[in-house]
């Protein structure tokens, strides 16, 4: 698949220091589908901070802290939090997938209890039995807190 960056955007490869990385991260997201102009906006946004970006020199691995760091740096005004922010995800995916994330993803506060109670709300809704012919309602309003035994009836 051929990738048909403006003449900007060649140029940042020429002249960055982080050129083939740029190169290599604008072929995966081009392999993932993404159209030509998101690319673009990723691929301008990650030359911006790539040079305030340091990994591991013997295996080439970021951590995730250090991107969190010099990303969310360049998200004020806030207007341009979405944009980095964005950014920085599609960044870790690709350092993911290439193995070159330091520490992995981890889960967020409160997945397990959330993973926990979508087990028990649907293992509660195959007891109860079928709603009424006609009715729109299909399921009963549980809260998480109730569903994972955090409320006392």
């Amino acid at each position: 698949m051929t990738l048909d960056l403006s003449k900007t955007a060649r140029q940042l490869i020429i002249h960055s220091a982080a050129g083939e990385e740029l190169a290599t991260f604008a072929e995966w997201l081009s392999a993932d589908l993404y159209s030509t102009f998101v690319i673009e906006q990723h691929f301008r946004r990650l030359a911006f901070v790539a040079p305030k970006l340091s990994y591991c020199a013997k295996t080439k691995a970021h951590s995730e802290g250090r991107l969190r760091t010099v990303f969310d740096a360049e998200c004020r005004p806030r207007s341009r939090f979405h944009c980095f922010a964005g950014t920085r995800r599609v960044y870790q995916r690709y350092l993911l997938h290439c193995g070159r994330l330091a520490s992995p993803l981890r889960h967020r506060r409160g997945s397990v209890s959330c993973a926990a109670s979508t087990l028990s709300l649907s293992a509660m809704s195959a007891d109860s039995p079928s709603p009424p012919v006609g009715s729109t309602r299909t399921r009963s309003r549980i809260s998480c807190r109730e569903a994972c035994g955090l409320v006392s009836s």
